[in-house]
């Protein structure tokens, strides 16, 4: 059986550490063939468009400490869990990093320079190929689930461009666009929907986060636009999903986190 998780919106320095922790444990447990890291790992907010009050002393104001903070908690969460192969997707506020330099036209050219563009890279600032991480591209590109299937049995995996206040939405709809069964982060929704159509079965998953700025209480003015500062209004939730493949057939279920606390294989796994 070929195991698979998909993970996002960490969010990272504003991750919950709670969450974070047992992700960790139930991936290390799974022993994941493959493992997805769907996009916006990294917050960068020190860069954002969003008014940016630092008030709260929980706000980075720099971006080296954001990326330093991010760089390393991918390295030792990837050692800890361990698995047999990773791809990495960009999501939107990974496309900061690349929106800063189109600010202006110039300085857009020096990143034509080969050596210069990749320096400055998601893949290079956070050390992806020490970790044998594979980078699939800028933001919005994604991939295929399974490296050796076809794509009307595979698994369509992106970080994702909508959201829907309510959830199951917006992955109905992605799933008529792309024809496949779908992943997706960004809106941050904790839902699978399944399809029939066509002799085929196929879902769709939004797949939560594991950040406290999704969090009413833990995120609050952590953002100040509307309606981010007041993350009850958002319905987003915390969770990843995991996804079998045996048969011909996926088995993907999505786990929720309640308050740094997760069931697994009929365990309870606690921060």
């Amino acid at each position: 059986m070929y195991t698979a998780a998909v993970i996002g919106d960490t969010q990272i320095p504003y991750h919950d550490p709670r969450a974070f922790d047992v992700c960790g444990q139930i991936l290390s447990d799974a022993k994941l063939d493959m493992l997805i890291y769907n996009g916006d790992w990294a917050d960068f907010r020190a860069i954002s468009r969003y008014p940016q009050r630092n008030k709260d002393p929980r706000l980075f104001s720099e971006l080296r400490a954001e990326i330093l903070t991010a760089k390393e908690r991918l390295a030792t969460f990837h050692k800890s869990v361990k698995p047999k192969k990773a791809k990495f997707t960009s999501g939107n506020h990974e496309w900061r990093i690349e929106r800063v330099f189109t600010s202006d036209p110039k300085v857009t050219q020096v990143l034509d320079i080969a050596e210069v563009g990749e320096a400055v890279s998601i893949e290079s600032l956070f050390e992806m190929k020490k970790l044998g991480i594979k980078f699939i591209g800028q933001y919005p590109k994604g991939c295929w689930l399974h490296d050796g299937l076809e794509p009307e049995r595979n698994v369509w995996i992106e970080h994702g461009m909508g959201a829907r206040k309510e959830a199951g939405y917006w992955i109905t709809n992605l799933m008529r666009d792309r024809w496949a069964s779908v992943v997706v982060n960004h809106c941050e929704k904790l839902a699978i929907v399944w399809k029939r159509a066509l002799g085929k079965s196929y879902f769709g998953i939004e797949n939560g986060n594991l950040s406290i700025i999704a969090e009413p209480g833990k995120g609050d003015d952590i953002y100040t636009g509307i309606p981010h500062s007041t993350p009850e209004y958002i319905n987003h939730r915390q969770g990843f999903s995991l996804l079998y493949y045996d048969n011909g057939q996926w088995f993907p279920q999505t786990i929720p986190i309640h308050k740094g606390r997760a069931v697994f294989a009929g365990k309870l796994y606690k921060s």
